[in-house]
């Protein structure tokens, strides 16, 4: 019987020193006993974490982390972000002058008006920008039916359009859509989300993630991991605003139809041809 202290960052410090060992979450801890032939067995209770910071002070750090790797990775920009996310829908803060949102008296019925009202214009005028981030969820359960995941595409397309009084995506600029597989839906039906909120003339910078949040030992157990920004998603062209045939369900305009009027990037205009595939 006895009491152990253990302090994960001096560990992480000794084992990579060439790593920062703030940068790194505990996640699924897994206590284990190890024998070479006897039965051994343990009781392990009175779990206590004490933590040396917490709230705004963790963004401080960051800012410390980024001044210490930025003379090192020179060619790569650094943006601080904070995920918004106390409710349903969770929403990215990247860049400019972060804070942690102060949710005041807000409640589960009046979030989503906290972000359209006050989250939203706040990160807009610090000069960050906002992402909308896992449309359909953010659980990993397995893939739904087609049928099912169409009427999803439906019902989320509803939500995030536009209407006489309120801004498309809560007023977001971006929209996490970089998923093989999220909630159930696949990547071609977070793609066709984006599709929808584009022929609709609202144009926003799809976005996407590479997340190990969890990792495995030789013996199967769960460790520590990182959570680390992945590749943008974006497409040169983008259908116009309306419907194709077949209704908000349907695939982007084939290459055939050239009098569809497209948006091109590249160019910075509108031009009359054939949309990509």
């Amino acid at each position: 019987m006895g009491t152990v202290t253990i302090t994960p960052s001096a560990d992480i410090a000794a084992l990579w020193p060439d790593l920062d060992h703030r940068d790194f979450a505990l996640w699924e801890l897994t206590l284990s006993a190890v024998s070479n032939g006897d039965l051994v067995g343990g009781y392990f209770d009175y779990l206590r974490f004490r933590r040396q910071i917490s709230g705004e002070a963790f963004l401080l750090q960051q800012m410390d982390m980024r001044a210490v790797l930025a003379p090192r990775y020179p060619a790569v920009a650094q943006r601080q972000g904070l995920e918004v996310s106390w409710l349903l829908p969770h929403l990215n803060w990247f860049g400019g002058a972060v804070v942690i949102p102060d949710y005041g008296s807000t409640t589960s019925k009046t979030y989503t008006a906290y972000l359209r009202n006050v989250a939203v214009p706040q990160i807009h005028a610090a000069g960050g920008l906002v992402s909308y981030n896992h449309p359909y969820g953010y659980g990993d359960p397995a893939l739904l039916p087609v049928t099912q995941q169409d009427a999803l595409l439906a019902q989320v397309a509803k939500q995030l359009l536009p209407t006489a009084t309120t801004k498309a995506a809560l007023g977001a600029d971006l929209l996490e859509v970089g998923y093989n597989k999220r909630q159930g839906v696949d990547l071609a039906h977070h793609v066709a989300l984006w599709d929808v909120m584009s022929r609709n003339a609202v144009f926003l910078t799809g976005n996407g993630t590479a997340t190990t949040t969890s990792g495995r030992t030789g013996s199967g157990s769960t460790t520590t991991g990182s959570r680390r920004p992945g590749p943008r998603v974006r497409r040169k062209r983008t259908c116009s605003p309306r419907w194709p045939r077949g209704g908000p369900g349907a695939r982007r305009c084939p290459g055939t139809v050239a009098a569809w009027t497209c948006w091109s990037t590249a160019r910075a205009r509108w031009a009359r041809s054939a949309c990509p595939a």
